[in-house]
């Protein structure tokens, strides 16, 4: 009898409460686009002058002595980020191919990233932190690293080039 009302409970009480953690946890994402030619951005906006967004969580992910800072879409899809470069380049010109999400139109020069998983990251301009120990202290860093050196023959970068590109370029 005990196992059956333990049961009850959890179905009814405990359900709603993950389930509802689980729907708070996505967040809207106002999109802009980026020309590292330029090294200007602008908002995305729609036919209509609305702000574009995109649903996905904001994840913070350690890689090496690294903190990658990203928004995962929802959709884990790559049609929806290139819909969103396709509606910058047509908006802006070619050289803002480049789309990168903000959590809030003031824009407060965090250069964060698309992500379709934790692996695999949209190219464009990206801020890492590197965590360093200085007399026994950390000592926290921030490295901006413009990504990708060849714009035309990368669109995604996986952990690993991340942490080379950040090694080679930014971080030493």
């Amino acid at each position: 009898m005990n196992i059956i009302i333990n049961n009850i409970f959890k179905l009814f009480f405990l359900s709603p409460i993950v389930l509802s953690a689980t729907a708070y946890s996505s967040v809207s994402a106002y999109v802009y686009c980026y020309s590292p030619q330029e090294d200007r951005w602008e908002w995305l906006t729609d036919s209509n002058s609305n702000y574009v967004t995109a649903d996905g969580v904001w994840r913070t992910k350690q890689i090496g002595k690294y903190i990658l800072r990203f928004f995962q879409i929802s959709s884990q899809n790559s049609d929806e980020i290139e819909s969103f470069r396709n509606q910058c380049i047509s908006k802006y010109g070619e050289s803002y191919k480049f789309v990168q999400p903000s959590t809030d139109r003031s824009f407060n020069f965090q250069w964060r990233p698309f992500a379709l998983s934790e692996h695999l990251i949209v190219n464009g301009r990206i801020e890492v932190r590197d965590f360093r120990f200085l007399g026994g202290r950390t000592f926290n860093h921030f490295c901006k690293i413009t990504l990708p050196y060849s714009p035309d023959q990368i669109r995604y970068l996986s952990i690993p080039n991340i942490i080379q590109l950040s090694d080679n370029e930014a971080c030493n």
